[in-house]
């Protein structure tokens, strides 16, 4: 769903029934990362919030949650993978070290949180 002022929304497709649980944009990419029927980790990227591309990333099973930081996407979930633009990942931190739920950008640093008090950050 969209909505210029958050006072009234329209609703959109996707065109998956695949899942997925937030929304980012940055690097003029709009970006939700879940997972896909197939049991791979998955983002959804639009330019515009109208059309959408669902690409498959190998190498995880799943996202929870994702951020955008000094000119990088990172999405948390089984590890930490990065992408300049949502379409090439590369694994930073192994599934596992962590089993992520939440990750933030804090204008220095990525900061991801996880299962079983989990924190781990980047950068110094």
């Amino acid at each position: 769903m969209t909505s210029p002022y958050g006072d009234s929304w329209t609703q959109t497709s996707s065109g998956t029934p695949d899942i997925f649980f937030r929304a980012v944009f940055g690097n003029g990419i709009y970006l939700a990362p879940g997972y896909n029927s197939t049991g791979t980790a998955a983002v959804l990227l639009s330019p515009d919030l109208v059309g959408w591309t669902n690409v498959s990333v190998a190498g995880a099973t799943w996202f929870r949650n994702a951020a955008i930081g000094n000119g990088l996407f990172a999405a948390v979930g089984e590890g930490v993978l990065t992408s300049p633009d949502g379409t090439t990942w590369t694994r930073v931190l192994a599934p596992s070290s962590l089993q992520g739920e939440d990750i933030v950008w804090t204008g220095t640093r990525f900061v991801a949180v996880g299962d079983a008090g989990a924190i781990f950050t980047t950068g110094p």
